[in-house]
């Protein structure tokens, strides 16, 4: 065994490298290039070669008294007990109630999992986190939420038609329960019954069919190669670009359209605009150079796209469809279901829930409180829409990429 005067002589490591000396009976002084060091003591348990500090950091703690200690951790070992799980229940029993909170705990399981994450992977479950699982369990104690509660929480985005997302807050609320059980901290488990849960569109929402966010780039690359009408083509970018439903956007006037201060304005009332109420879409400068690409053809015209054969009305609404089907897309996309894949896109990057819920002309502005009903969200609108459009220029830039890779 070293003495304390023999391990002051020892040469010290480099900056960030570790020296590991030997003390004997399997005990180590791990020497840092501060000066400093921490005392080892390797052992096995359950078949494992494990190690464990036995004292606090050389020279607070001198050699002999670490010996000492080592020694006396070498007995406890041998008797059966294993130290490091032995500390670890020791914390766990010293947590305060706080500590057992959901949303303290879902934030340490988002911690703890996040450096196994890519960054868009981290930022999308934070955001799930912050805007639908936290709030819901904010300051309730593991053992007091109820499977009753969370199948509540889960069966309101059946009612509110966003399946994607509920699917995904019952998995994120799995995942902490399950880190909570293995952290010692409850063994309740109220997500078991939930997986029993379907989750489908209400009585009145029909479902169209729609392809996933893993398949969007496949949509977005259909749809801007699309070798037939022009017309149809910008008339189904517009959809995705602004998530108005396919009757409005094929029958958009171009009275309606304000290019300079890129504004589609929708009046009450508005034939095929299903909410009846007054509606404003700030349009992203992609669909404003689209617009201006397509004026010298139909300015002329009373719609923005008109039909071939009777140009005084606008195409028709099989038009999109017909296109769809013809890229590949028969059974998997509908034009309706383009508005469904952008909600979900704009749920799943972690936008207001109001700002989005605006963007699909859910909820009449004239009956809201004031300042809401004059802005409309137009501003916080436009830079998420603005955003949106940006990414789908990516997707397709990327799709341009892997076309001409050998």
């Amino acid at each position: 065994m070293l003495t304390d005067k023999e391990i002051k002589n020892i040469p010290l490591p480099l900056d960030g490298e570790v020296k590991k000396i030997r003390m004997g009976n399997s005990l180590y002084l791990l020497l840092q290039s501060s000066g400093s060091g921490y005392w080892s003591l390797s052992y096995r348990a359950n078949g494992k070669q494990k190690s464990v500090t036995v004292a606090p950091p050389w020279p607070e703690t001198k050699a002999k008294d670490a010996v000492r200690k080592a020694a006396v951790m070498r007995e406890t070992i041998r008797n059966g007990d294993d130290p490091l799980v032995s500390r670890r229940k020791a914390r766990v029993g010293q947590l305060t109630q706080p500590d057992r909170h959901f949303d303290v705990v879902a934030m340490a399981w988002y911690d703890y999992r996040k450096p196994a994450w890519k960054p868009n992977t981290a930022s999308q479950v934070k955001s799930y986190l912050e805007r639908e699982i936290i709030p819901a369990f904010k300051g309730r104690a593991l053992d007091d939420i109820s499977t009753r509660e969370i199948a509540t929480l889960l069966q309101s985005y059946s009612q509110r038609g966003v399946i994607d997302t509920g699917i995904k807050v019952r998995q994120w609320i799995t995942r902490i329960y399950e880190y909570a059980r293995a952290m010692g901290l409850t063994q309740a488990d109220p997500c078991r019954d939930v997986k029993a849960l379907h989750f489908h569109h209400q009585q009145g929402q029909r479902k169209q069919p729609h392809v996933s966010q893993a398949e969007l780039p496949e949509l977005v690359k259909a749809i801007r190669s699309y070798a037939g009408s022009p017309i149809v083509r910008i008339c189904a970018e517009l959809m995705l670009w602004t998530a108005n439903r396919p009757g409005v956007t094929r029958s958009v006037k171009w009275s309606e359209l304000d290019l300079d201060a890129g504004l589609w304005k929708i009046a009450k009332g508005r034939a095929m605009h299903k909410e009846g109420h007054r509606h404003e879409t700030p349009l992203p400068r992609q669909a404003i150079a689209a617009l201006l690409e397509l004026q010298p053809f139909t300015g002329h015209f009373e719609h923005v796209f008109p039909g071939r054969n009777e140009p005084s009305q606008p195409i028709s609404d099989g038009a999109v469809n017909a296109m769809l089907k013809a890229q590949g897309f028969a059974g998997r996309q509908t034009p309706h279901g383009i508005r469904h894949v952008v909600s979900t896109a704009l749920n799943e990057r972690g936008y207001r829930p109001d700002l989005i819920e605006r963007q699909l002309t859910h909820g009449d502005p004239d009956k809201v409180r004031g300042i809401y009903n004059e802005a409309m969200l137009i501003p916080e609108r436009r830079e998420m829409m603005q955003a949106w459009a940006d990414e789908l220029d990516h997707i397709r830039e990327i799709n341009v990429k892997d076309q001409r890779a050998p």
